[in-house]
């Protein structure tokens, strides 16, 4: 059979083509775009009709009813589901319901608003002036009680106070430098299995010291590696403390630390009179008491860590020296005996620092004649 032949008015082949192939393009242009206003109806019948709120699924141990915890997130019956800001129904609850914790908010579709809230139990108590607060591991003040309060509640044991912290607002408490502080330490200690019960004293950041179970008085230093310290602040607290020692736990350095028995008596207090080591391994001076008047009446007696060096002649004459600056002492010193100065002397209530030992015979210089002679010799 012979192959027919088309014939084109108006071009050739190929311009028909092309023409197709335009015509064909055009179509989809218009498939997507019709699709697009099929998504947009579908959205706002979804916004406006079909999944909005209707119902409420509510559980947690917080002490608030359904009732109460609704009301708080803001979120009302016939609002899109869709559209819901959960971050800002959390913060809803959080702020107007003081015990509750977290919130976790799910959308169940398609009209169910899922929400589950943890309670808030006192993590840390602050002591401010004459007041109280107990704080969230968030940092929320959840209530304020007396003193008389904390100490039966420090008597059932578990609770951690906080003294030395700035003074601070409501609202402005999680942004408090020496309350991070207290709470970073008390979360270290949970992470290592240590359960802290005692004061965390954060008066100054550079000298942050922790007194555990009214037994070991740890001393930090400042906040830098403060999650190692702790951790070995742990470790030596649960396998290497006994459960009755007392005494000072100086983790200044991770690295680098020491345990020193002492009298629980020597370590109650705000300000303990022991003597420390420095990072070269020479003796510093010991820390004064804060009250000099209960020193004087020899009140608290602390015995010197470490044994004194022999003294050569000229750290006793140093320490005849200072024996006469202490005679001019106020009247309250003057009144000891003679006896309570003996063992004053023996026992160290104050700070004394050692002279360094006489050092070895100093290098000799001998001036030479500017002629030739030889220089005279040594005898």
């Amino acid at each position: 059979m012979a192959k027919k032949t088309k014939y084109y008015k108006n071009g050739s082949a190929s311009a028909v083509g092309r023409r197709r192939r335009k015509r064909s393009g055009d179509y989809s242009l218009y498939i997507i775009f019709s699709a697009a206003i099929v998504l947009l109806i579908a959205f706002v019948i979804s916004v406006t009709l079909l999944f909005n709120v209707r119902d409420f699924d509510i559980s947690g141990d917080a002490p608030y009813t359904a009732e109460q915890v609704i009301a708080a997130s803001g979120i009302k019956i016939g609002d899109s589901l869709i559209s819901l800001d959960v971050s800002e129904v959390s913060d809803n609850i959080t702020k107007k319901l003081p015990f509750v914790d977290t919130v976790e908010i799910k959308r169940l579709l398609p009209r169910t608003v899922k929400i589950t809230h943890t309670r808030a139990v006192p993590f840390l108590y602050v002591v401010l002036g004459g007041e109280v607060h107990a704080l969230s591991k968030n940092l929320k003040i959840l209530e304020t009680i007396t003193t008389a309060e904390l100490a039966k509640r420090i008597a059932d044991g578990g609770v951690v106070t906080v003294t030395g912290a700035a003074d601070f607002e409501k609202d402005t408490a999680a942004e408090n430098p020496s309350l991070l502080v207290a709470k970073e330490i008390a979360e270290f200690a949970d992470a290592e299995g240590l359960k802290l019960s005692g004061t965390i004293d954060v008066s100054s950041l550079i000298d942050i010291r922790v007194l555990y179970a009214h037994r070991v008085s740890i001393r930090f230093g400042t906040r830098s590696e403060l999650s190692e310290k702790v951790k070995v602040a742990a470790t030596m607290l649960k396998d290497y403390i006994g459960g009755d020692e007392t005494g000072i736990l100086r983790v200044q350095n991770p690295q680098r630390f020491s345990f020193e028995p002492v009298a629980a008596a020597e370590i109650d207090g705000t300000v303990t009179a022991v003597s420390e080591e420095t990072e070269t391994g020479e003796e510093a001076s010991e820390e004064l008491s804060a009250d000099p008047s209960g020193i004087a009446a020899g009140s608290v007696p602390v015995t010197a860590a470490a044994a004194v060096p022999e003294q050569t002649e000229a750290a006793e004459q140093a320490e005849q020296t200072e024996e006469s600056d202490e005679s001019e002492e106020p009247a309250e010193s003057a009144e000891l005996d003679e006896t309570d100065e003996a063992e004053t002397d023996e026992e160290v209530f104050a700070e004394e620092t050692l002279p360094e030992p006489a050092k070895p015979s100093q290098d000799i210089y001998i001036a030479v004649p500017e002629d030739d002679t030889e220089p005279p010799e040594l005898t």
